[in-house]
């Protein structure tokens, strides 16, 4: 739908403390990556009004795809980000940036809780043993 496009493809601008946004159809080619290659800048212009630049920030190979990071200088926890980006372009990042991070979050959830939890329930089933095991001496 025409609003989804919009809401996909904008940029937020402010002007002499008015906001606003803009779209630019080139910038719409470019996809996400967290570790992108190009980046994406906006100035204005008393002429010609908002002006979208792009450049690489990283050599690239011919017929490589051009990427952008769609939230820049992310310092968001990994959940929040996950829930940005779906909310704001229906997708979960998939590079390998943020599968590492996935992969890290995980590594913490298992040593921090499935262990611990582990541990709890292997100590109560062994007490429980050696009381059966008492009763039936």
């Amino acid at each position: 739908s025409l609003p989804q496009i919009i809401d996909f493809n904008r940029y937020e601008v402010e002007y002499r403390g008015k906001k606003g946004i803009c779209i630019f159809p080139e910038a719409s080619y470019f996809n996400h990556m967290c570790d992108a290659n190009v980046e994406i800048s906006l100035r204005h212009d008393v002429t010609d009004g908002f002006i979208l630049s792009a450049r690489t920030i990283r050599p690239v190979e011919e017929g490589e795809e051009l990427f952008i990071n769609y939230i820049p200088d992310n310092d968001l926890p990994l959940s929040r980000f996950i829930l940005a980006m779906r909310k704001r372009w229906g997708f979960e990042c998939q590079c390998a940036q943020c599968r590492t991070r996935m992969v890290g979050v995980l590594l913490i959830l298992i040593v921090t809780v499935v262990l611990p939890v582990i541990y709890v329930v292997r100590s109560t089933f062994e007490e429980r043993f050696r009381e059966r095991a008492r009763k039936l001496q």
